[in-house]
């Protein structure tokens, strides 16, 4: 925007009072992570696609099966840029909520709410009533730009300082319910097409000399929600977080499926019985809780020094709330419970606790709680907002159970070794039970790619075990077990009961066009780490690339009881399994999708070690006529081949007992499990008794049929 523009507002501004409901802030202030050992490389997996260097807000993004390793550095974090008010009195521009705008027709230029509105009588802006749940904001008001703008015509403006680069958000919607082609600029960056249907879309975006950015539409009419804009800063990047972003609560009493078929499937362990009054070793701690504190209900302890100070057979009882944290929740190396008196962390008896990490910055070292130590039981809290993975699992033989992990800057849960000296594999961590968790929305603002919702990669041991966990709206993949050559093979891992869908778009709608999008995403590196990795009954539906890929591990996979549907590139991708892999009782649906390629099992003759098996499956042939190949006997499969009876008409059609679709939302965890926190889809996807194909595929159940006693 030109300087002589702005020069005519400043007799505006001395009569305008600013209202900052909310979107100033303090530039000055951004807390530094606690610094906690350093992962050196391993943090990031090999991404399983080229990245191509444009973002597709609309549309998943088309990836080819190149691979390209991308892997993180830790790197010291510098205190962002002091930046002065604007010469309209505009103090650096945070967040813009269209609820905290009255009702109004803007006719001339205006500035107020922190912004400058560019409107006039023959290009008017409007704020009228409209209800729409974005980002986990409930907007009851849109900002209606009208029709066409431009730089300096029919805009909202915002100052972010002269020539400041970062991420501009914003909750959006074409004013048009079918026209899909109105295009919302910020200067002269294209932040992406309107939806019909309202959306988010975000671009990187550079304020001019000034240090102003002008959004606008670039044909006919947009409504705005909500604007947010995010800085980048040497070694960080700042997160915006809305005060009112909705964070789950695990109690699902209320809203458990009521669909039941006598079925028993899935683990969980006692915990949910106990009463925290009743523990005998106890510290409680708070979100106001000090160190000094007695560990008492009365007189609480902070979290970290409570975890600090639990002997064996004892537990830390979070008292019910937020806790508002900017460094690195920690149980430290050689804290460590016993395999017959293991260590607690668990909520009071009837209260959710969330440990809220917004304040950290995005790094790598930004992790929100680190386990380290051994032989601990972690129940029931939510890791919200941090700056990197929301728990970075290290130590061995825990348990992990009905823990939620949202909107984090890297995956949600992630295993791994503690430290890069670490090269040895018995020192990487083992025999964890990650068990009725839930991971979405975690997204990684500052490369678009790397934020899956579990991975137990690069550097762990054997016997690491998901059980029950649902992973959903993630940027990059649902799981990642991606291993390279530098380290070797990790581990076997085994995944069950474990649903994974719609990954590469967020809740709100948002699409990472550099995540990989697979739902499970099985290993890495073109065969030079094979690891015979297990999945038993689980179900991929709706992701942005493959259901169910071995992404080059090569080694001798065994996939049992597993369904996989509407997935983009293809449902079951196992092409490169040379060493003997097993398939069986799978289930490919397409329903309206048109996948970009069929099923594939085994490498080719002249590339196996041992040929991959198949039986008892359904699986895609032809994409184009979606047609599917039925196998019953064990057979031998190679690349390319289509064994057994032809031309099986999509079983999504008539062989289901439902097509009701779960829907993406925050609430995903309370839907689609019982009151036990076993996995239930409501029959969504499963065989229905009495077809052909009856026994294949996944299937969930009423309740548990493991439960294993926790010893409190």
């Amino acid at each position: 925007m030109k300087k002589s523009l702005f020069k005519n507002m400043l007799a505006v501004t001395a009569v305008l009072a600013l209202t900052f409901a909310g979107c100033s802030v303090d530039s000055s202030s951004t807390d530094d992570a606690n610094q906690i050992e350093k992962p050196g490389d391993d943090s990031k997996s090999k991404d399983d696609s080229k990245k191509k260097p444009h973002i597709d807000r609309g549309e998943w993004a088309d990836e080819d099966d190149t691979e390209e390793e991308n892997e993180k550095e830790s790197g010291e974090i510098s205190d962002p840029v002091e930046i002065s008010d604007s010469p309209e009195g505009l103090k650096v521009f945070s967040s813009l909520s269209a609820n905290d705008v009255s009702e109004s027709s803007f006719t001339s230029q205006t500035i107020k709410y922190n912004v400058i509105v560019n409107a006039a009588e023959d290009a008017q802006i409007l704020v009228d009533k409209n209800s729409q749940t974005l980002s986990g904001v409930k907007y009851s008001r849109r900002i209606k730009l009208g029709s066409t703008g431009s730089k300096t015509s029919r805009n909202i403006t915002i100052y972010v300082g002269a020539n400041q680069k970062g991420t501009l958000t914003i909750d959006v919607a074409s004013s048009n319910s079918t026209a899909k082609d109105r295009v919302l600029m910020a200067n002269d960056v294209q932040v992406g097409n309107a939806p019909t249907k309202a959306g988010t879309l975000s671009a990187s975006v550079q304020a001019d000399e000034n240090g102003y950015i002008a959004i606008y539409s670039a044909k006919d009419g947009i409504n705005i929600y909500g604007i947010r804009w995010s800085t980048g800063s040497e070694g960080g990047v700042a997160k915006q977080t809305s005060s009112e972003a909705v964070i789950p609560v695990l109690d699902n009493s209320d809203v458990a499926p009521s669909y039941r078929n006598g079925v028993k499937a899935g683990t969980r362990t006692d915990i949910s019985s106990v009463d925290t009054d009743s523990i005998e070793m106890v510290l409680f701690a708070s979100p106001k809780g000090k160190p000094e504190g007695a560990g008492t209900k009365q007189s609480p302890m902070d979290i970290q020094t409570a975890l600090s100070k639990i002997p064996c057979g004892g537990a830390v009882v979070l008292k019910g709330g937020v806790y508002k944290l900017s460094e690195t929740v920690s149980i430290a190396y050689g804290n460590n419970g016993t395999e017959s008196a293991r260590k607690y962390l668990l909520p009071e008896t009837g209260k959710t606790a969330v440990l809220d990490f917004s304040r950290q910055v995005i790094d790598d070292t930004s992790r929100g709680l680190q386990l380290n130590g051994n032989y601990w039981h972690i129940y029931g809290i939510t890791c919200y907002n941090a700056g990197d993975n929301g728990m970075y699992v290290t130590g061995s033989n825990n348990i992990v159970e009905r823990c939620v992990f949202q909107a984090n800057q890297d995956t949600g849960l992630q295993i791994a070794r503690r430290a890069s000296d670490l090269s040895d594999k018995k020192d990487w961590p083992a025999n964890n039970l990650i068990l009725n968790c839930t991971s979405f929305d975690n997204k990684d603002d500052k490369t678009g790619e790397n934020a899956d919702g579990f991975a137990s990669k690069l550097t762990c041991g054997d016997g690491n075990v998901f059980d029950g966990c649902i992973s959903y709206a993630n940027c990059d993949d649902g799981w990642d077990l991606y291993a390279k050559p530098s380290t070797g093979p990790i581990g076997i891992v085994t995944i069950r009961n474990c649903v994974a869908f719609q990954n590469g778009k967020t809740t709100s709608g948002a699409n990472y066009a550099n995540g990989d999008m697979n739902g499970f995403k099985l290993g890495g590196s073109n065969n030079e780490c094979p690891t015979p990795h297990v999945v038993e009954n689980c179900v991929a539906f709706e992701n942005g690339k493959d259901g169910f890929t071995d992404n080059g591990n090569g080694g001798g996979l065994n996939v049992s009881g597993c369904t996989s549907y509407a997935n983009l590139n293809s449902n079951f991708n196992f092409y490169r399994t040379f060493a003997g892999g097993v398939f069986k009782k799978l289930v490919s649906m397409t329903g309206s999708v048109s996948p970009k390629q069929v099923d594939k099992f085994g490498g080719k003759a002249e590339e196996c070690s041992v040929a991959s098996k198949i039986s008892d499956s359904v699986y895609l042939t032809d994409k184009s006529k979606k047609t599917f190949n039925y196998v019953t006997k064990e057979s031998v499969i190679y690349n390319g081949e289509k064994i057994g009876e032809t031309g099986v008409a999509d079983l999504y059609k008539s062989e289901l007992k439902s097509t009701d679709h779960p829907l993406v939302s925050l609430d995903v965890d309370a839907k689609c499990r019982n009151t036990d926190g076993t996995v239930n889809l409501g029959g969504y996807l499963e065989i229905k008794e009495g077809s052909k194909y009856a026994g294949l595929g996944a299937r969930f159940g009423d309740e548990a049929l493991n439960v294993i006693p926790c010893g409190l």
